[in-house]
């Protein structure tokens, strides 16, 4: 039965090569099209996805931030459905960071759903400057889609005119927020960053003489 109507329809355009040809033509008119439209790779999709927890305690040190913000996020989030395992990095000048990969299949969308309710349970638990600053959930791939490096022109006498901290603080300011704008541009990391900063001492006794606090300054 199945032969006789596969039959049939070759039979159909072999009698009718101008409907058939017209058929043709708008596939490969429609194939055209889609090539410039639809997202294309070059290898397929084999990377377990990954979605990345981050967040800063101004002026905590790594110890601190692991204790603070380290301990009580993973514990909320350890276990979280579909979570193969975790790593998570906590540096000297605040920042946290926690990438959790998900088995390869998973969708991403609701891993970073389930990843974002496990980390609200913790919220309560982390200090106020962290409440404050927020806790970032993106998804993320792990594969670079690109990667650019600044370098300085140099002067006369062969040294460079502008130094590694002028270049990433020009690179934060002028370039970040407009990749971050290009659609599937999900965040954009430095490698050796490098910022500009003040550090300031405070007077303990002339601050309570005047009834001040460090965060009126």
């Amino acid at each position: 039965m199945l032969q006789a109507r596969r039959e049939i329809i070759a039979r159909y355009f072999i009698e009718r090569p101008i409907f058939a040809s017209v058929i043709s033509i708008v596939l490969v008119l429609c194939g055209s099209v889609a090539y410039f439209v639809l997202p294309t790779t070059q290898y397929p999709e084999i990377a377990p996805p990954t979605v990345e927890v981050s967040t800063v305690y101004p002026g905590a040190n790594a110890e601190l931030v692991r204790d603070t913000i380290a301990a009580p996020i993973e514990q909320q989030v350890s276990g979280v459905e579909n979570a193969m395992f975790m790593s998570s990095q906590c540096t000297n000048d605040g920042r946290y960071r926690l990438i959790v990969t998900f088995a390869p299949g998973t969708d991403l969308n609701m891993a970073q759903v389930l990843t974002q309710v496990r980390v609200t349970l913790a919220m309560p638990i982390l200090p106020d400057l962290v409440q404050r600053e927020g806790v970032a959930v993106l998804k993320k791939s792990p594969a670079a889609m690109m990667i650019v490096n600044f370098k300085s022109e140099k002067s006369a006498d062969g040294k460079p005119i502008h130094d590694e901290t002028f270049l990433s603080n020009y690179a934060t300011i002028q370039i970040r927020d407009e990749l971050l704008r290009i659609d599937g541009v999900s965040d954009v990391d430095f490698i050796g960053q490098h910022d500009y900063s003040m550090r300031i001492w405070l007077d303990p006794e002339k601050m309570a003489a005047v009834n001040l606090i460090p965060a009126d300054i």
